[in-house]
């Protein structure tokens, strides 16, 4: 899947540096573009691994006293920019920012004109503010995100509340890492803050890497051909237009492949019915602990509509009947009756990992918890309207097997049918008049 990313703010810079680097360490498929926009020169210099000719100082992206946040000439210049770095290969657009900063205050401004210049459905990946951010701007967060989710094909949420929870946990229980990094433990060190939103931009750059690799996969050998092949359609169709979007991840240490596996005609048989059980638990583990443990965003399962689960590793370590187990197992749980699944054999891996995408959640602890603030301080909900279904236009509609947005269609081919209906009711009533 080849997507087009652009980080707006400092937020999303760096959280598409990071998925830049992931681009280059792993994949030669070329699945991402990205584009990083803000008005500090200073974070646009920090940046590692966004291209240098991909990285565009824009002044006042964020209001400041006396100006306009974003004018209409600034409107265009960003438009212009994402539309010179857009290909027609792209399958998406993804708009990265953090919550709270006043860089995504301009997600009403930008993405209705960005819609009438590029055909690609646009999502949006978002981290949510932690809690000593303060609640102005967790309230301020909360007006965003009630803004962005008409506007948005999607919205991929990551919460740093419970990332650093998690990474701070993570740290305590290894030997001796408390010790080599004491500013996990506490707020002593001044880049205690720093480096958690770096290891967070990490995991998020993991999560995203490989989905987008795994939708652009091409076994060529025999081997290692994917029984359930997962492209980037069946991704687009399970996360397009379903609100907030969360994603699991889980990941476990490959058993290497040693001599009694080349020679498996004369492996015992009950060494192999073990091995294959082995298998299947653990990927049905992965699944539990990615689902119960390791939400990008916590959530309950059962409020989403669809669900996409996605197992990758070394072919050998692979097994069909645990995923078919997990792919069950979230068919029962979620609201709706849409589970979309894969799998995607990495022959160079010495890791097995599972990912399970739930779009459509509602009732986010987290996000309530924001709206609750926002209302505590007396300020009235900011939403965008969505746009009007008359306003779609047919050939912004692709097909919904080739990656497509079937909701948009479906919504054009109610309306048309709708209008069909009314001018055959007119007919029959005058017909009728005609006839008396």
């Amino acid at each position: 899947m080849k997507v087009l990313v652009v980080g707006l703010g400092g937020a999303g810079c760096r959280i598409v540096d990071a998925l830049q680097a992931q681009e280059n360490r792993y994949s030669r498929m070329g699945c991402l573009v990205t584009l990083a926009i803000d008005s500090d020169a200073a974070c646009l210099r920090g940046l590692s691994h966004v291209p240098v000719a991909r990285r565009h100082l824009l002044a006042h992206l964020e209001p400041h006293e006396g100006t306009i946040p974003l004018s209409q000439t600034l409107v265009e210049e960003i438009i212009a920019k994402v539309h010179q770095a857009n290909s027609v290969d792209n399958d998406a657009i993804l708009i990265c920012g953090g919550l709270g900063g006043s860089s995504l205050d301009a997600i009403p401004i930008l993405v209705p004109p960005m819609r009438s210049e590029v055909y690609e459905p646009i999502f949006g990946l978002f981290t949510l503010p932690s809690v000593t951010e303060g609640k102005g701007r967790a309230a301020q967060a909360a007006d965003q995100i009630d803004c962005a989710i008409p506007l948005l094909d999607g919205c991929l949420c990551f919460d740093n509340e419970a990332w650093k929870e998690r990474l701070i946990g993570k740290a305590r229980v290894k030997r001796g890492l408390i010790q080599q990094i004491p500013y996990l433990g506490g707020p002593r060190h001044p880049n205690m803050q720093q480096h958690l939103y770096a290891l967070i931009n990490d995991a998020i750059a993991k999560r995203i890497a490989l989905l987008l690799r795994a939708g652009e996969y091409n076994g060529k050998e025999e081997d290692d051909n994917a029984e359930t092949f997962l492209d980037a359609g069946e991704i687009l169709n399970t996360i397009y237009g379903m609100g907030i979007i969360t994603i699991g991840y889980a990941v476990e240490r490959a058993h290497k492949k040693g001599m009694i596996d080349a020679i498996s005609p004369v492996r015992i048989r009950g060494a192999r019915i073990e091995d294959a059980h082995r298998r299947a638990t653990r990927v049905v583990d992965l699944g539990r602990y990615a689902v119960n443990e390791d939400m990008s965003t916590p959530c309950d399962i059962a409020t989403a509509k669809k669900a996409l689960v996605l197992v990758a590793g070394p072919a050998h370590a692979l097994s069909m009947k645990g995923y078919l187990s997990v792919r069950k197992w979230v068919d029962r749980s979620i609201s709706g009756n849409e589970v979309r699944a894969g799998d995607y054999p990495v022959p160079s891996s010495q890791f097995v990992a599972l990912i399970i995408i739930l779009a459509g959640v509602e009732g986010v602890p987290r996000i309530e918890q924001m709206r609750r603030i926002r209302d505590e301080m007396n300020r009235p909900a900011r939403v965008s309207s969505p746009p009007q279904v008359a306003e779609l236009d047919e050939r912004r509609v692709p097909d919904a097997a080739a990656g497509g947005t079937p909701r948009a269609k479906s919504l054009l081919t109610k309306t048309k049918s709708d209008e069909k209906s009314t001018e055959e009711l007119l007919k029959a009533f005058r017909s009728s008049s005609e006839k008396q």
